[in-house]
C-alpha cells in the first residue's frame, strides 16, 4: 500500500491490496457517503435523504453537508445530474492506512464533481436556472471512524484541483 504520507510515528496496520487484505467496508463506506451526499443535493427537500446522512457521515463532515443541504433548501436550490458527465467517486484502494487501535482509516478517492447547481424554477418561464455547469475533478483523502458496526467518513482533505477534467486520472 501507499503509506509514505502517514508519519512514521503513527501506528497503522497497512493494508496490501496485493494480498487481497483491503477491508472493503472501509471503501463501502466512503462510496456510500459520497453517494448519500449527492442524493441529498439532488432532491434537498426530501427530509428522509437528509436523514440517511446521518447513516453514512459524522463530525464536521455531517454538519457541513447538512449546512450545504439546508442553503440548498433556503435558497431554492438543488444539483441535477450532468447527462454528459455524471458525477462520480473512484476510491483508490492502494491508499487505504487503517489504524486498528485508534478505530480509524483514511484513503485517497477521485471525485468527478459535474452536478448542475440550479435554481428551481430560475427562469421567468418557470424552467430551472443553471447557475453553474463546471465540471472539475478533485483528489480527495477521506477521514472515517468505526462506529458502533460501521465505518463514517468524518472528514477530508483536498490533495488536488483539476479544473475541467472530466475523469479521474490513470494511476498506476
Amino acid at each position: 500500500g501507499t503509506t509514505s504520507s502517514v508519519p512514521a510515528t503513527s501506528p497503522t496496520t497497512t493494508t496490501d491490496p496485493a494480498a487481497g487484505d483491503v477491508d472493503p467496508s472501509v471503501i463501502d463506506a466512503v462510496v456510500a457517503s459520497w453517494r448519500a451526499f449527492n442524493e441529498a443535493k439532488l432532491d434537498p427537500t426530501n427530509d428522509a435523504k437528509l436523514a440517511a446522512l446521518g447513516d453514512t457521515t459524522g463530525g464536521d463532515l455531517l454538519q457541513n453537508s447538512i449546512d450545504v443541504v439546508a442553503r440548498y433548501r433556503a435558497e431554492n436550490k438543488r444539483s441535477v445530474t450532468n447527462p454528459d458527465v455524471p458525477a462520480a467517486i473512484v476510491v483508490y484502494a492502494d491508499t487505504l492506512v487503517v489504524d486498528d487501535v485508534a478505530g480509524t482509516a483514511q484513503v485517497d478517492y477521485c471525485r468527478i464533481g459535474s452536478n448542475i447547481l440550479v435554481e428551481v424554477g430560475g427562469n421567468a418561464d418557470g424552467t430551472d436556472l443553471v447557475l453553474d455547469d463546471t465540471v472539475n475533478t478533485y483528489i480527495e483523502r477521506s477521514s472515517l471512524v468505526f462506529e458502533g458496526d460501521h465505518w463514517i467518513e468524518t472528514g477530508g482533505v483536498e490533495l488536488e484541483f483539476l479544473e475541467g477534467a472530466t475523469a479521474c486520472p490513470e494511476r498506476g
